[in-house]
């Protein structure tokens, strides 16, 4: 019973630790939580669509809806392929063992 409150309280200064170092106190994120920044990205680049299309100058209102649009969308996919590509990276450091 010692051992495993003794490991609780360790365990509680770790999380205090680690919500120190990050910025503005934000959690450690699991494995479950990292859906949240993909899904907070996507309602980002929705706002930024809408706002884009109700700023579309009066001439030409459906090609500059189209832009928007398109720049949105190709915004998004760089962002979602830039988070999937750090989130399980394929190239890894390897360290030279070689002794010349």
């Amino acid at each position: 019973v010692r051992s495993s409150a003794a490991s609780d309280v360790y365990k509680r200064q770790y999380q205090r630790r680690v919500r120190a170092s990050l910025p503005f106190g934000l959690p450690h994120l699991t494995m479950s939580d990292k859906a949240l920044p993909p899904i907070i990205a996507t309602v980002v680049f929705f706002v930024l669509g809408l706002i884009g299309t109700f700023a579309a100058p009066g001439k030409d209102r459906a090609l500059s809806r189209i832009m928007v649009w398109t720049s949105v969308i190709c915004m998004w996919i760089f962002y979602m392929c830039t988070y999937l590509s750090q989130l399980n990276p394929l190239i890894t450091p390897e360290q030279d063992t070689d002794e010349d």
